[in-house]
């Protein structure tokens, strides 16, 4: 039974240390608070969008982001690697790209070109010769830096929603 205890304080011990993610928080991070911002576009969950968040404040220094799910869920992670957010007032810009392959295009085998899953995740995979991209946002909206989309985070804050206009 004392080993049990004493392993049991150990984890967590670990935990407080360094979180679920196992990494220690860097210098200077600030409590962050776990948020979710729910994007929809026309009243429709947006997928596969990116969020950059940019603070009011130019003390701090974090970057805040998320990727929207299938129900156009994000969950916020700050620095890449840890879930939430500091507290305060952010600017959003949010990316959705669309890609279709330009009519008639074939590959240099002489195959009609398609986009698979992975190209999809990676778009970075996808030869321009053949695929024309598009943005479902208007410009305005995706850099955080000018974009009218504000939320604020609080201690309090667990779910934010957020309408995206279309192009």
């Amino acid at each position: 039974m004392k080993k049990l205890c004493l392993c049991a304080a150990l984890v967590a011990s670990c935990f407080l240390t360094f979180g679920c993610g196992g990494k220690p928080k860097p210098d200077g991070m600030p409590d962050l608070y776990k948020t979710t911002i729910v994007v929809t576009q026309n009243g429709a969950p947006l997928a596969d969008a990116a969020l950059s968040l940019q603070s009011d404040d130019p003390s701090l220094k974090w970057a805040v982001g998320g990727k929207t799910d299938a129900n156009g869920r994000a969950e916020l992670t700050t620095h890449g690697d840890f879930k939430g957010a500091p507290a305060g007032t952010y600017r959003v810009g949010v990316v959705k790209m669309e890609y279709e392959i330009r009519e008639g295009a074939v590959d240099d085998e002489g195959n009609p070109v398609v986009i698979t899953e992975e190209m999809k995740k990676n778009p970075a995979t996808m030869d321009v010769r053949y695929v024309n991209s598009f943005s479902l946002i208007p410009d305005e909206y995706t850099n955080p830096a000018n974009s009218p989309l504000e939320v604020t985070i609080s201690s309090s804050s667990s779910e934010i929603p957020l309408e995206v206009p279309s192009e």
